[in-house]
């Protein structure tokens, strides 16, 4: 978050209920708000995000398990070769098949599995905030832009009413003209006095439309013109928020803030990466396993046939000597697929170590990689902090400033307005001439700017402390 672009923010208290007028809806601040964070590219961005960071998380927690994998090969041999199942050469041309299933978990690797899980769940955590952070800065943006185009209504307001009472004079004159009362310049320069308040209408119209473009961009609406806000309240923020120094309105800022929030967990993210890397350079230990089978087509059947006794000689007394239970093998068909898969089974189980001996300094620098990152996260955060302090600083003489300011610019209404009731009468019994007469009026004016100026400076400088020591914007 930009501290500093928090200088036209304003006004959650603006947050009215949905009405109509003259049939034309009326937003409320509320409303200009959710249409611009339903709407916002950037937000939509940010989410997106997230949902990367809640994808990373649930990888390193299905890392803490067991890897599976299967593999299948068929293939056809030519010339010498060796039979996978019979293990012996041959020169036959022969069709095999292996089927193989392989599991690995690993069961010490330094932690870096354990820390990896745990700094994806501050990075889950840190999105979180700056989702939260990019909210806020939209809220904000179209609360300035809204509190924009209140002002402009109220100084087009204040231009119209003084073009009519120009008006109202110019008939005056016009009258005490024809009777005599008056000379006919007094007309000619009421004339000019009203092209100028016509050419002020004009320009403050101008203004108010050019706000209500900008706040329409800010929520992807496509006429801006169409954009009537709803009636505000002539409500005064109370000053008591004063009373909260810069100091305690700070320490509650640390603690509400999510872009704050989001640095503090990046430094805690940046230290399980120097765990991370710190753990590559201890050994790992894994537990392994597979399981698998094959078959060929040179693997055959046999039939086994028993021969009768047969002589193979005598002994020295002359008796003979028979060999008993010979047998024949005789080649039949190919042995069937599935029962092959079935003889052929052959299982594994072990343990696997792997000590890092020399990486090319791999794993040294990616530790000191990861300690530099941890230290820039700790500026970051310092950074951070300092500037919170010095906007808060500077939001708190301000908000001092505009309450005096506001006092100031009601005294000089109320006073303007008494002295131009007093100019009036007097210029129109003759007794001062048309000048001193429009100088009054024009303080006046000019009075009833500065005070719908400071009014809307007041409640922004309020809220603005209101949403530091609060943390949202308060109706």
């Amino acid at each position: 978050m930009r501290y500093p672009g928090l200088k036209r923010v304003i006004l959650a208290f603006f947050i009215l209920n949905f009405s109509l007028l003259h049939g034309q809806r009326q937003w409320t601040l509320a409303e200009c708000i959710d249409t611009a964070l339903e709407r916002n590219i950037q937000l939509k961005q940010s989410a997106l995000q997230l949902e990367l960071a809640e994808n990373t998380q649930e990888q390193r927690v299905a890392g803490l398990f067991p890897t599976v994998n299967g593999s299948a090969s068929y293939g056809w041999n030519f010339g010498l070769n060796i039979d996978p199942v019979t293990n012996l050469a041959s020169r036959d041309n022969r069709q095999t098949n292996s089927l193989n299933i392989n599991a690995q978990w690993t069961l010490f690797d330094g932690l870096q599995n354990v820390h990896s899980l745990a700094q994806s769940r501050i990075d889950h955590a840190a999105q979180l905030y700056q989702l939260e952070d990019v909210r806020n800065n939209t809220a904000l943006n179209v609360a300035s832009l809204y509190v924009q185009v209140l002002l402009n209504t109220e100084i087009l307001r204040i231009a119209e009413e003084q073009e009519k009472l120009s008006e109202v004079q110019v008939q005056r004159t016009a009258d005490l003209v024809e009777t005599g009362s008056l000379p006919k310049g007094n007309l000619y320069d009421n004339q000019a006095q009203l092209a100028r308040d016509h050419q002020s209408s004009v320009s403050a119209k101008n203004q108010l439309n050019i706000s209500k473009l900008r706040l329409a961009q800010a929520m992807q609406m496509n006429r801006a013109q169409e954009l009537e806000l709803a009636p505000v309240p002539d409500i005064t923020p109370d000053a008591g928020i004063i009373a909260f120094g810069p100091d305690r309105i700070y320490e509650s800022a640390l603690q509400n803030q999510p872009n704050i929030k989001s640095r503090q967990l990046q430094v805690e993210s940046a230290d399980k990466a120097v765990s991370v890397s710190r753990g590559s350079g201890w050994p790992t230990l894994s537990l392994i396993g597979s399981i698998g089978t094959n078959y060929s087509d040179q693997v055959r059947t046999f039939t086994v046939t028993d021969l009768p006794p047969s002589l193979i000689g005598a002994t020295e007394s002359g008796e003979n000597v028979f060999n008993f239970g010979s047998a024949a093998f005789e080649a039949g068909e190919v042995k069937p697929f599935w029962n092959q898969y079935e003889d052929n089974i052959n299982e594994f189980v072990g343990l696997n170590l792997q000590i890092p001996i020399f990486s090319g300094l791999q794993i040294r620098n990616g530790i000191r990689s990861a300690e530099i990152s941890r230290t820039q996260a700790e500026l970051n955060l310092t950074n951070e902090r300092n500037t919170l302090r010095q906007t808060i600083q500077q939001a708190h003489a301000d908000a001092l400033a505009a309450y005096e300011t506001f006092q100031a610019a009601e005294r000089s209404v109320e006073a303007g307005s008494e002295s131009f009731e007093y100019a009036r009468v007097r210029y129109e019994n003759g007794v001062i001439n048309f000048f001193e007469y429009e100088n009054a009026r024009n303080r006046l004016t000019s009075a009833k700017a500065q005070l719908a100026q400071a009014r809307y400076d007041w409640i922004f400088r309020v809220k603005t402390l209101e949403f530091y020591l609060n943390g949202s914007l308060q109706p």
